[in-house]
């Protein structure tokens, strides 16, 4: 029953389409074989956990989720057209800046505390190493 639709969707889908489906895990090995037929293994994108909202009451094993998984149509055809669906959060870049100009701080006082005074007695190094711990650990 599932098969037929899945042909009909691929034949309505656009050559640069792409398409999501929602299924338990009960489920999830049939619909990988038949959207492998139907759309082709080489379109496969993406098999996604989604975490639903309700309680989980199992034994052993959380079943509480779904699995999404994405095709395209053609991804040759995405490829071509340079199709990318990431884009960069709002304030990363900025973010990432901070961190790498806190890192060379902190490796430059690193530096000269070890030049200057023996490492136990050496504020400014054990401040060096905080910073250094925050960042790498």
């Amino acid at each position: 029953m599932m098969y037929p639709r899945l042909a009909l969707l691929h034949d309505f889908l656009s050559q640069n389409g792409v398409i999501l489906l929602s299924i338990d895990d009960a489920e999830m090995t049939y619909l990988r074989i038949f959207m492998d037929d139907v759309f082709g293994r080489e379109n496969f994108i993406a098999q996604l956990i989604w975490k639903k909202g309700r309680k989980n009451d199992a034994k052993l094993f959380s079943i509480g989720h779904e699995y999404i998984v994405v095709y395209a149509k053609s991804i040759s055809r995405l490829r071509q057209k340079n199709v990318i669906w990431r884009e960069e959060k709002p304030g990363a870049k900025e973010i990432h800046n901070e961190y790498i100009l806190t890192r060379k701080t902190a490796m430059e006082l690193f530096t000269q505390a070890q030049h200057s005074q023996p490492l136990a007695e050496c504020h400014a190094l054990r401040r060096c190493r905080s910073a250094f711990h925050l960042y790498y650990l």
